[in-house]
């Protein structure tokens, strides 16, 4: 009982997760992951578009892992959060690191 619960919740935070990563994307939503970036002008597009995509990778991490957590596989929900997460993590960083000058 206690895996499926995990895994609800894991897929519903997977799914608002995703919708934010679309929205920072798509109307390129600076404010929303930082107000006090300072990234220039002609790089908002790109730096969302970046930030966007990390979050998205950390909302499918959620949802597989969920999914994986409902079939009784927590071993691997647990391996696939982890590595998605750090993925998209190393994404977002290199994105602030490159545009926030």
């Amino acid at each position: 009982m206690v895996f499926q619960t995990i895994g609800a919740f894991f897929i519903v935070l997977g799914v608002l997760v995703v919708v934010l990563g679309i929205v920072i994307w798509k109307k390129q939503k600076l404010e929303w992951i930082n107000p006090h970036y300072n990234v220039k002008f002609q790089d908002i597009g790109d730096f969302t578009r970046i930030s966007g995509f990390s979050t998205i990778g950390m909302g499918f991490s959620m949802l597989i892992s969920g999914v994986l957590w409902l079939s009784q596989l927590v071993g691997i929900g647990i391996i696939v959060f982890v590595i998605c997460i750090a993925l998209s993590l190393a994404m977002f960083i290199a994105a602030q690191i490159k545009y926030n000058k």
